[in-house]
């Protein structure tokens, strides 16, 4: 909610961050630094006129007020005169958005609970980096629904779409499914950018090998992944790898990649592991307490640490 600006919370708050302001321009002369070129000289001049100064400690405000905000009706969003300034949007609506109305300045952008609603190409502005989707958001997306610039996604646990080439753009670098997500990954469904993927409870579709991108570093299975997996399908760029609570598939030298350093099995794994299917780069290996097997001459020299969690 946006409150008004004449209130006084807000003028303490502002007498705050101008008590802020001064503190930094004093701890500047205490540390002696020397105004000695045309810039610092500037500046000072700037900061020395009383109406300049007051116009930047109000700008300084006002982004310092708006930095994170919460919509709970679009109107507030649409009738603000402070919109400019969001860097942080929790829009908690359900109504539609279009082109302009969530404004470029907004970096962070997390859609509440309810929203479920169509995304045309432009209606999240090309200044969002992270975004999330709650947990009934169930939309298929086009190639233009999330911007190019996103670069953290994460979906809420309704989500279920069947993901087509670029509907999620190169530039997502964090991939986060929900709970319900079960589609099958064909190529493209996820870009080559991403470098950490996390499957949520419900995914366990048979992988291919152009289902998970050579660009992932950190590989993590939800709770009902148990797929068979032959040589390639996990690609040689994954570092981590953690299988959920039902993986108990039979494992073959190659299953996991040269790659791998930290390889964390679920609570269900209980099967042979003989000499080479736990790769030499692997340095720290976890299981759960339902693994009984004999582990002599299976652990290669390269593992420093062996957890075993409750």
């Amino acid at each position: 909610m946006f409150n008004n600006d004449n209130n006084s919370s807000d003028s303490n708050e502002k007498r705050k961050n101008e008590n802020e302001i001064e503190s930094c321009v004093c701890k500047k002369n205490t540390m002696d630094v020397k105004i000695n070129n045309g810039g610092d000289i500037f500046l000072f001049r700037i900061w020395r006129n009383i109406v300049l100064k007051n116009i930047i400690l109000q700008q300084l405000y006002y982004l310092n007020k708006n930095f994170e905000i919460k919509i709970y009706k679009k109107e507030q969003l649409l009738n603000s005169k402070y919109r400019d300034y969001i860097k942080k949007l929790y829009y908690i609506s359900n109504e539609n958005i279009y082109l302009g109305d969530i404004p470029s300045s907004v970096e962070s952008l997390t859609f509440g609970n309810n929203f479920n609603q169509v995304l045309s190409a432009g209606s999240i502005p090309s200044s969002v980096e992270t975004l999330t989707f709650g947990r009934y958001f169930n939309q298929a997306l086009s190639k233009g629904s999330i911007p190019s610039s996103v670069k953290s996604l994460t979906f809420g646990d309704c989500f279920n779409q069947v993901l087509s080439a670029g509907s999620i753009p190169s530039s997502v670098k964090s991939l986060t499914f929900g709970y319900c997500f079960d589609q099958v990954l064909s190529t493209g469904s996820i870009p080559s950018s991403v470098k950490s993927l996390t499957f949520g409870y419900c995914f366990n579709q048979v992988l291919s090998a152009e289902s998970i991108p050579s660009s992932v570093k950190s590989l993590t299975f939800g709770y009902s992944f148990n797929q068979v997996l032959s040589e390639g399908l996990i690609p040689s760029s994954v570092k981590s790898l953690t299988f959920g609570n039902d993986f108990n598939q039979v494992l073959s030298e190659g299953s996991i990649p040269s790659s791998v350093e930290s390889l964390t099995f679920g609570n269900s794994f209980n099967q042979v592991l003989s000499a080479g299917i736990i790769p030499s780069s692997v340095k720290s290996l976890t299981f759960h307490p339902c693994f009984n097997q004999v582990l002599l001459g299976s652990i290669p020299l390269s593992v420093k640490s062996i957890n075993i969690l409750n």
